[in-house]
């Protein structure tokens, strides 16, 4: 479950109250890049009431990272590196059945020099995104297509409408909004070449394609210092400076060191024994 939120905090509290074990399953960048899961310094006897028994993180990145938020000797708020299954799992099922409509435009990705995915943030920065995105469209190259998915739950069909409306306005063609946001990730996903953002967790997700991120906002910075400073994310918060990234930085040239998800079934099944205690 996730453990923060109304529903998170009463699943969280009956758990302890009852003696269930409960799991936070990451869903997005965590540890000290999210309010939720820092500065628990001191934990009392017993732990934290609202608080999962166990972190179930992506990677040993996030393990480092929600641990060292920590107390020394905790024992109350376990972290165990069970990797990123839904991103697995949808990777997996990809390769299934695809709907009718969604064929031609998978074949036509080979078509274009370079796949832009492009994920407004639902935190902060989506409008200044969008306008990142449509004047970076406007100078580009005419070879580049440009996918853009709405968040599934912050953006909703008049986003939609209106992103489609100021790019058919400035005359724009190469661009899809309606089925990279149907679309489940894991199809999507390894059709594309770059990844463009204001904040989202998806960039974590391309990293384990190897697949570099552009943050057109400022403040993407403050979430991911490692990555800006190891050079694996990359900030592009004008349009000239979203090309210049987008040229520079090619799909299997980044190295996110342990920072990629894991995508291996054998690292869940061994989280699944440490939380069952076998």
């Amino acid at each position: 479950t996730c453990h923060y939120g109304e529903s998170g905090d009463g699943r969280m509290k009956a758990g302890h109250d009852l003696g269930i074990p409960s799991v936070d399953i990451q869903h997005g960048g965590n540890a000290d890049i999210h309010c939720n899961y820092m500065h628990y310094s001191k934990v009392p006897d017993g732990g934290y009431a609202l608080l999962p028994d166990f972190f179930w993180v992506w990677s040993d990145y996030f393990r480092r990272k929600t641990e060292q938020v920590l107390p020394p000797g905790n024992l109350h708020h376990r972290t165990v590196v069970g990797g990123d299954m839904d991103l697995a799992l949808s990777l997996e099922s990809s390769s299934g059945d695809v709907k009718g409509e969604w064929r031609p435009f998978i074949a036509e990705r080979l078509e274009w020099r370079r796949n832009i995915l492009v994920a407004p943030g639902a935190l902060f920065g989506d409008d200044n995104c969008m306008n990142v995105v449509i004047n970076a469209a406007l100078q580009g190259p005419d070879d580049w297509f440009w996918l853009i998915r709405g968040h599934p739950y912050y953006h909703g069909e008049s986003d939609l409408a209106e992103w489609e409306k100021s790019l058919k306005n400035k005359g724009l063609i190469n661009f899809d909004i309606k089925i990279s946001s149907e679309m489940p990730l894991g199809r999507l996903l390894p059709l594309c070449d770059h990844l463009v953002t204001s904040w989202s967790g998806i960039c974590f997700d391309a990293l384990a394609l190897g697949i570099p991120s552009t943050f057109t906002d400022p403040h993407a910075v403050w979430c991911t210092p490692d990555g800006i400073r190891d050079g694996y994310f990359f900030l592009g918060d004008t349009p000239e400076k979203l090309l210049a990234s987008i040229r520079g930085h090619k799909r299997g040239e980044i190295d996110p060191g342990d920072a990629a998800p894991v995508l291996k079934r054998d690292r869940a099944k061994a989280a699944l024994n440490i939380m069952l205690g076998r």
